[in-house]
């Protein structure tokens, strides 16, 4: 994916959400969103940051095309993306995770979120012991 307008697409297909759908996540109208898919506009700084909050894309992926692509949105069994978690909720040791993934270079960092997608996945299959 060459263009920040293909980037923005893909995601939204990896999410398989309509626009109106995505579009009302990260308070855009659906014409604003068609605009920014089709490379016409630009999104604002609060979009982008709307993007990665809720989608948790890679920011230097989905600006410059650097690194990898996601290959999965995290999601809700309702189908919608999970909420982002704001930092200043966020336990010590949530915080001491994160500051340890970003000194991480780039191939470890996928390495990670490949590990943590598989984890997450995982869990999502276990139905836990004391549910009935």
């Amino acid at each position: 994916m060459r263009t920040f307008a293909e980037r923005f697409l893909y995601l939204r297909k990896l999410a398989g959400m309509k626009q109106s759908e995505f579009a009302r996540l990260i308070n855009l109208s659906q014409g604003r969103l068609s605009d920014i898919e089709q490379g016409k506009n630009k999104p604002s700084a609060d979009t982008l940051i709307a993007v990665v909050n809720q989608f948790s894309p890679s920011a230097e992926w989905l600006l410059l095309g650097k690194g990898f692509p996601p290959e999965t949105v995290s999601q809700t069994p309702r189908g919608k993306p999970e909420a982002f978690m704001p930092f200043d909720k966020a336990s010590s040791d949530e915080l001491q995770f994160l500051a340890d993934c970003r000194s991480l270079n780039p191939a470890n960092k996928m390495t990670v979120r490949k590990f943590m997608q598989f984890l997450l996945a995982e869990q999502r299959t276990q139905t836990p012991m004391n549910e009935h």
